[in-house]
């Protein structure tokens, strides 16, 4: 695909270490022009991130090819950008650039650049001092825009100041980018070929492109900070995270939901009389019914939570749409507008009276012809004690 590029003509300004923005060449050589609201990737091609001390190795083969890779670092590091002798074409000649710090984007104009300071005619940017932290981006090129062979980039970093700590994401987690990535693809699915959704799931991860899914979500937009997990690599993704989301999604689109272990609790004398009253001010337009568990697993998630709770609400047999946190606000505000009163004091007590977290379950469903049923389950998690209490909200329209 033919991208924008400007001609530049730059002059030998700066010797030695390097702390300027100004760099070699008495050459003239293309640079991606990455000015306007165009995406980058329109004109960059985005490799993802690359890491210190770890080489990559990639080909340019087209006219107006540039090659973006985005490089995170701490403030003022003093950065090594090469195209390398070693893994590289005999012959090939090379450009580098380096934009940034990222903010709404890398800016129009990189801060660095250069020609031939590397071996023969490969590229060299040495010891150059970033002064912010934050991301930046390194492009590869040739000064013709026309050139065609093999690189090997490199970046180095000789001090103790140079990439921020990483996060270590556990990878029995279920990262939220990946779970909405395959949620997403299930809806879709479900709605283009009108199959339930476990059969969509099944049709989703049959067509999965696990190299394509992880790239897509770290690095396809350049103008975003990669999630945390990113930094784990595609290894972590493929068997570790991907995994993990894999069978969390697949436990709550089965029929119960995960099994932990639920064991029914009696309510006490005032959510029985809520219970009551919302019965009878329901009438025939909604359903309220509220449930109270123990549970013997340990630890569970809020979302593992809900997703254990589908065998239990009114309607088995419902599509469940979201699930996730919530708060005690939501569930005294429906109480509120039913004119049910307080119901989160006796569902504390009910609960051991300690801290706890909300959760919440939506669904639809169609229990009867041209009657449709949609609903939200709060869920009252109280963890020192392993108490749940449940407010299971339906309502009907034709």
């Amino acid at each position: 695909m033919k991208r924008s590029i400007v001609i530049s003509i730059w002059i030998i300004a700066v010797m030695g270490c390097a702390d300027s923005t100004v760099v070699d060449t008495t050459d003239a050589f293309a640079e991606p022009d990455l000015a306007g609201k165009a995406d980058i990737s329109d004109r960059v091609d985005m490799r993802g991130l690359i890491k210190y001390d770890t080489a990559i190795t990639a080909e340019i083969t087209e006219d107006f090819e540039f090659h973006g890779y985005t490089l995170k670092a701490e403030p003022g590091a003093r950065v090594t950008v090469e195209t390398t002798h070693k893994g590289s074409s005999a012959g090939f000649d090379t450009t580098l650039f380096i934009y940034g710090p990222k903010a709404s984007g890398f800016g129009g104009s990189s801060i660095v650049k250069d020609n031939n300071d590397g071996w023969g005619r490969l590229s060299k940017i040495d010891d150059f001092r970033l002064f912010e932290g934050g991301q930046y981006l390194i492009v590869v090129g040739t000064p013709s825009a026309q050139g065609r062979g093999r690189y090997r980039l490199l970046v180095t970093c000789p001090g103790e100041n140079c990439e921020p700590a990483v996060e270590d994401v556990p990878t029995d987690t279920c990262p939220d980018e990946i779970e909405d990535n395959i949620l997403e693809c299930v809806q879709e699915t479900k709605d283009d070929l009108e199959v339930d959704r476990q059969a969509a799931l099944s049709i989703c991860l049959d067509q999965l492109d696990v190299l394509d899914m992880y790239e897509g979500l770290c690095f396809e937009d350049a103008f975003t900070t990669p999630p945390a997990w990113c930094a784990g690599g595609a290894d972590k993704f493929s068997e570790g995270y991907l995994p993990t989301c894999t069978t969390r999604i697949t436990e709550a689109l089965s029929d119960t939901g995960p099994d932990i272990g639920l064991h029914t609790l009696a309510l006490n004398e005032e959510l029985e009389q809520i219970q009551e009253a919302a019965w009878d001010a329901c009438d025939d337009f909604c359903a309220v019914q509220i449930n109270a568990y123990n549970y013997d697993v340990e630890n569970p998630s809020i979302v593992t939570i809900v997703d254990a709770l589908r065998s239990t609400i009114e309607f088995e047999d419902a599509d469940w749409d979201n699930r996730g946190a919530s708060s005690a606000a939501l569930i005294q505000g429906i109480a509120d507008d039913m004119e049910l009163g307080d119901v989160l004091t006796p569902a504390k007590a009910l609960g051991g009276g300690g801290d706890f977290e909300v959760g919440l379950g939506t669904y639809s469903d169609t229990p009867w012809p041209s009657v449709d049923a949609s609903g939200s389950v709060y869920v009252m998690h109280f963890p020192d004690t392993k108490a749940l209490v449940v407010f299971d909200y339906a309502w009907f329209s034709e």
